[in-house]
C-alpha cells in the first residue's frame, strides 16, 4: 500500500473515532464537543514529507511549518508565518528569524543569521548568510540574495535576479541602490540576537 493510501486510510480511522466520540457524548448528554475546536498544528508532515526542527528552534503556536522543511538551531518562525515545503525542500539556517505573517514556499534555501521581515514573501529562492529581507518584500522564484545583502521593505525582486554579496536593493522592481557597509548591517545583526533571545523566552514560558 502506498504512503498516500496509508495516510488517507489513517485519517479515515481517526475521523471515525471522532464521530464515535461525538455520538457517545450525545447519548450521555455531554455536549463539550460542540465547543469551537481548532485542528491547527504548528509543525506537521505532508504524507511522507516530515519537517526536521532542531530542539532549540522556536515555532509559534499560530505559525505553520509543513512538509520537507529543515529548521536549524535557534531558528524561529513567528506568529502567523507559513513555511510550506510541498513541492521541494526548504532549509532555514541557524539563528535565522522568519517574522510574523511572512510566507516561505518551496524550494527555498535560507542561510544563517538571516532576518525575514514581517509579511515578506519568498518563493523558490536562495538567501545568503546574514542577509535581510525587509518587511513586505517579495523575492520571486530563481532569485539569489547574496550574503550580507539587504532587500528593502516593500521591494520586489523579479524572478532569476542575482543580487551580489553586500548590496542594498530597493523598489518595484528592485534595483541596486548602494553597497552595504558594516555600519548599515550592525543594527540588523543585533535584531538577529534579539529574536534568538526572545524565541528562547517564548519557548520556556
Amino acid at each position: 500500500m502506498s504512503k498516500v493510501a496509508l495516510n488517507v486510510f489513517g485519517k479515515a480511522i481517526r475521523e471515525t473515532g471522532h464521530a464515535l466520540d461525538r455520538l457517545g457524548c450525545t447519548v450521555m448528554g455531554v455536549e463539550y464537543f460542540k465547543e469551537t475546536f481548532s485542528r491547527h498544528r504548528s509543525v506537521m508532515p505532508l504524507f511522507d514529507l516530515k519537517p526536521s526542527v532542531a530542539e532549540d528552534a522556536f515555532v509559534a503556536p499560530s505559525a505553520t511549518v509543513v512538509g520537507d522543511v529543515s529548521l536549524a538551531s535557534n531558528a524561529s518562525v513567528w506568529y502567523g508565518a507559513v513555511v510550506r515545503a510541498d513541492r521541494g525542500s526548504i532549509s532555514v539556517g541557524p539563528m535565522t528569524n522568519i517574522q510574523d505573517r511572512a510566507v516561505v514556499s518551496s524550494s527555498t534555501t535560507i542561510g544563517s543569521r538571516v532576518t525575514i521581515g514581517h509579511g515578506a514573501l519568498l518563493q523558490g529562492c536562495t538567501v545568503g548568510d546574514g542577509a535581510l529581507i525587509g518587511q513586505g518584500a517579495v523575492v520571486q522564484a530563481g532569485s539569489s540574495i547574496g550574503s550580507g545583502s539587504i532587500v528593502a521593505a516593500g521591494a520586489v525582486v523579479l524572478p532569476e535576479t542575482v543580487i551580489p554579496e553586500g548590496q542594498m536593493w530597493v523598489g518595484n522592481p528592485a534595483v541596486f541602490k548602494k553597497n552595504v557597509s558594516e555600519a548599515d548591517m550592525k543594527p540588523y545583526q543585533s535584531v538577529v540576537d534579539k529574536y534568538a533571545k526572545l524565541a528562547q523566552a517564548y519557548e520556556s514560558s
